[in-house]
């Protein structure tokens, strides 16, 4: 007999028009009634359905006030299965055999928790005390003494290691307990506070040595960078668009890359750009170009330390001549890594942020998205999971690989032109002629643009940067032309660095 068949049953006879046939009101029944009942109708019902309509009854007798709260608790307490009729017959026995009153309920309360306190079980099992509803766990019972050695052993074993650790796991975890034992995961959770607390066992802290120090000092420095200048949540988005169009390209052969620091952003109180995100091979991103990275973070920190309590528009003209020169450092860098890191400027008289080096070719969405990742729409996410799949096959070029390491080692390239070997002079007319031109046309040119017309010897090149920052629908123009050159064609011929001559950029001045 299942227990919707009983309970149909029950609610016809509740449904029938009372005394329709004439017959006597009957005696209501009692939680003992329904007890004797339950006790005949269990041989024919499944263990879950009595523990259900035994629950039923339960409720309704505190409800009618035939139970007080601590004898209901008393009878959930831990309740088997396969102990349920046993435990009725107890419940029924000794719980109603010493009359009414205030004594019986407290007699009978007192029975039922001896009872589930001394009855014996198959299995580690836990023990609570309390009011139902807020019953505690106080320790926990075993089938015999080598059940319970053997519990407390795998438990002592797990704690010799730090919480969560592989060590740990590889004792055993919750679900390898449950399996041996025959318990439920939540059983073995409770079992496992009730040990805790009696043997005051403790996890040992985590530590870590060498690189692995290192890494997990960078990857919480990195979060906390996120959270400051990005967007931790827009960025898991992010991942998860590119897990769409390729399931195992993060997990196996790609990183999202962040190509400006996110550290020097989140020094100067910058929102992280879009155009700042871009995708690398996982061996790029986390082993090649990790030397140029803790360069930058350097001069980042020395950055910070020359800009402390400055105000915009109030700056020496000793600290201008510092930033200026971290700038060229900076600068230089970014270059030699082909687009793979972008350098985070600083602006020698107004203490304004600019990003440097932005290869549009590698960053998310090819420029065509250009906001601070955590203002990123639906829609923005959607233009850029356009060109996902073409940026994952290009990462994973070997040949990327082999032409960054010959870039970091023998030059660098500008981006849309090629670096070639200058004389110092042909520099220095470049910006002579950049810094005249941007006052005819009314531009103002910063530290960086000054360095590129040094780099190129093309003073287009610096007044075509100080047009985009001033100009929206150029800069739309510029970025077209941008995608239209994804092709490598440029020619690597000398490696990109000023070496002697940084001191000299500085100091160009206009006659």
């Amino acid at each position: 007999m299942k227990l919707h068949h009983y309970n149909e049953a029950y609610a016809h006879m509740v449904r029938r028009t009372p005394f329709a046939n004439g017959s006597e009101k009957p005696t209501p029944r009692t939680f003992q009634d329904k007890l004797s009942t339950l006790k005949e109708a269990s041989r024919g019902l499944d263990p879950e359905s009595t523990l259900r309509l035994f629950d039923f009854y339960i409720q309704e007798a505190l409800t009618k006030g035939e139970l007080t709260e601590q004898q209901a608790s008393g009878i959930y307490q831990s309740l088997p299965q396969a102990e349920i009729k046993e435990t009725i017959e107890n419940f029924e026995r000794e719980n109603f055999q010493f009359g009414g009153g205030a004594d019986a309920q407290r007699m009978g309360t007192e029975a039922s928790r001896k009872y589930f306190k001394e009855r014996k079980v198959d299995k580690p099992t836990p023990t609570f005390e309390g009011p139902a509803g807020s019953a505690k766990v106080t320790g926990a019972k075993f089938k015999n003494p080598t059940q319970e050695k053997e519990y407390i052993k795998i438990l002592k074993d797990r704690f010799k290691f730090p919480k969560g650790s592989n060590e740990a796991r590889k004792v055993a975890t919750n679900a390898d307990i449950a399996k041996k034992f025959g318990m439920s995961l939540n059983n073995v959770e409770r079992v496992n506070k009730a040990l805790i607390n009696k043997l005051n066992l403790s996890y040992p802290a985590q530590t870590y040595e060498g690189l692995e120090k290192i890494q997990r000092a960078r990857d919480k420095l990195r979060k906390e960078n996120i959270k400051k200048t990005s967007s931790g949540a827009v960025e898991s988005k992010i991942k998860r668009d590119i897990k769409k169009v390729d399931p195992t390209a993060l997990a196996k052969d790609v990183d999202i890359a962040h190509r400006a620091s996110l550290k020097a952003n989140a020094n100067l109180g910058a929102n992280y750009l879009t155009t700042s995100l871009g995708i690398d091979s996982k061996i790029v991103n986390q082993k090649i170009i990790q030397p140029i990275e803790q360069k930058l973070g350097t001069l980042y920190e020395n950055q910070k330390k020359l800009i402390k309590g400055l105000k915009p528009g109030q700056v020496p003209k000793d600290i201008q001549k510092q930033l200026e020169k971290i700038n060229i450092k900076i600068s230089e860098l970014a270059d030699r890594t082909n687009g793979v890191l972008q350098g985070v400027l600083v602006d020698e008289k107004n203490l304004k942020p600019k990003i440097y080096g932005i290869d549009y070719s590698k960053v998310l969405g090819f420029g065509l998205v250009d906001k601070p990742v955590s203002e990123l729409t639906p829609d923005d996410r959607a233009l850029i999971q356009l060109n996902i799949s073409e940026q994952i096959k290009a990462a994973k070029k070997p040949s990327v690989k082999s032409k960054l390491l010959k870039a970091l080692g023998t030059g660098a390239k500008t981006l849309g032109k090629v670096v070639r070997p200058l004389g110092i002079g042909f520099g220095v007319n470049a910006v002579k002629t950049a810094i005249t031109k941007a006052n005819e046309q009314g531009l103002d040119l910063n530290f960086a643009d000054k360095v590129m017309a040094f780099d190129s010897g093309d003073a287009e090149i610096a007044l075509n940067n100080a047009r985009r920052r001033v100009d929206p629908e150029f800069a739309a123009q510029e970025r077209a032309k941008d995608l239209a050159q994804m092709t490598d064609d440029f020619e690597e011929v000398g490696q990109s660095t000023f070496g002697q001559f940084n001191d000299q950029i500085k100091n160009i001045k206009l006659p």
